[in-house]
């Protein structure tokens, strides 16, 4: 699923309203970013765990026409030597938003 998210046309912006994303796999780890900075003042809480640590500072990222652009999940994985599936899975869920996230996300389909 992650896959197909990766390639939908986003509007989100950054906290700044300055920043666009060039896809919503982009947008979910930057959104992720934002909530775990202290001085936001979100308070998110992840479990502890060497391997979620890696795995959500791992990504590189690019700015590129279309926007902030995170690199692949393949190309992560090539560093890291096994999937980020335990990331994919906080993005995930801060995008699928609900009364404790604070998502900017909209898409358009078709």
């Amino acid at each position: 699923m992650t896959a197909f998210l990766g390639h939908l046309p986003t509007e989100v912006r950054d906290k700044s309203g300055v920043l666009e994303f060039a896809n919503l796999r982009a947008a979910g780890y930057w959104t992720v970013r934002e909530l775990l900075d202290p001085n936001n003042g979100y308070n998110l809480a992840l479990p502890p765990g060497r391997e979620l640590l890696a795995e959500l500072t791992a990504p590189r990222w690019s700015m590129r026409s279309t926007g902030v652009l995170v690199e692949s999940k393949q190309e992560i994985k090539k560093r890291l030597g096994r999937s980020t599936d335990l990331a994919d899975a906080i993005v995930l869920t801060v995008m699928g938003g609900g009364p404790a996230f604070p998502t900017r996300v909209t898409f358009r389909i078709g």
